[in-house]
């Protein structure tokens, strides 16, 4: 959680000194000379956190204001800002994201008297001396869907009398929850299916093209995550090839692994779309070496099958095998 630090001696500087860095940054805004408000950490800013289960509070942004002389920071100001959920649409279809507005039932507005909540609108009162404001939600993580992402944005509607920056005039505060697992990682490693030889494993296809594996662990609960393809598919799929010569996959299979935290061993694997109607499921294979994650070098090595019991009666009705090594990419 960010906190501004103000050390209250910079307001004796001086009229000269306070009001060349206020210039300073106006000037960059067109409009020298008056009081601007900004939010701090806009234009959008990224929250992080591992899951929890209680109440916490969480500062969404600071909004801020640059007063240009003493008599203006000693000025009381009121701001009225506004939420804006057209904003995350359209960082959606800008960024090609999935993130869904902050559902009203997990959270609330943190105890505030300078911010009042009226509807969607807020009025933030800025007192004498104050130049910024925390806004603060308390959030419950007992209600958080896991497999989902939330945002919320906000903009200014009325800046009282001050100049809006034209840089920072609204935010967007994006929030996950990830447990440790959580990362899109470069996979290696071999695939055998008993049924259809000729499939194989993806990179099989992808080294002929110097392209590497990329799979993503989405998280799902402080233990689990499910396997989700950001670049064949862009869904929870595993891409396959056939013969080699292109990327294909199994129709509603993704394997979801469950670690345990005190050792980050895996200690199983299901199948992220249930049982379908082919009986594809997940399982771990108890042959492999690890089946564990390495945190000091944030890579998993794990041996699962698909089952199906459709196609393979005998128990335990393995299909396909895969033996990997996964090396953490990017977050």
């Amino acid at each position: 959680m960010k906190k501004i630090k103000i050390i209250l001696s910079l307001m004796f500087f001086g009229a000269f000194v306070m009001q060349s860095c206020i210039k300073d940054e106006v000037t960059e805004l067109g409009d020298a000379g008056k009081p601007i408000v900004k939010f701090q950490d806009g234009p959008d800013q990224s929250l992080f956190y591992l899951p929890f289960l209680d109440t916490r509070q969480i500062s969404l942004f600071d909004l801020r204001r640059d007063p240009n002389s003493n008599q203006e920071l000693n000025t009381t100001r009121t701001i009225t800002i506004q939420e804006a959920p057209e904003l995350v649409d359209k960082y959606n279809k800008d960024n090609e994201t999935e993130y869904e507005i902050l559902p009203s039932e997990i959270y609330s507005l943190a105890t505030n008297p300078s911010i009042v909540k009226n509807g969607t609108k807020y009025t933030i009162t800025f007192g004498p001396g104050d130049f910024a404001k925390n806004f603060v939600i308390s959030l419950n993580g007992a209600k958080w869907d896991l497999s989902k992402k939330f945002a919320m944005a906000f903009k200014v509607v009325d800046a009282a009398g001050t100049l809006l920056s034209k840089d920072k005039p609204s935010i967007i505060t994006k929030i996950a929850i990830k447990n440790k697992y959580d990362g899109t990682y470069e996979v290696t490693g071999t695939m055998e299916d008993i049924l259809s030889p000729s499939l194989t494993h993806a990179t099989d296809y992808l080294k002929t093209k110097g392209t590497p594996l990329k799979l993503t662990l989405k998280t799902v609960s402080a233990t689990k995550c499910a396997v989700y393809d950001p670049t064949v598919w862009a869904d929870y799929f595993i891409p396959i090839t056939s013969g080699g010569t292109g990327l294909s996959g199994y129709g509603t299979f993704a394997p979801i692994f469950e670690f345990d935290l005190a050792t980050d061993k895996v200690i199983g694997v299901t199948n992220y779309y249930g049982t379908p109607a082919n009986t594809r499921g997940g399982r771990l294979d108890p042959t492999g070496k690890v089946n564990g994650y390495d945190a000091s070098k944030r890579t998993l090595t794990i041996k699962y099958n698909m089952t199906q019991r459709s196609l393979v009666p005998a128990a335990p009705h393995i299909r396909t095998t895969w033996d990997e090594v996964w090396k953490f990419a990017n977050d």
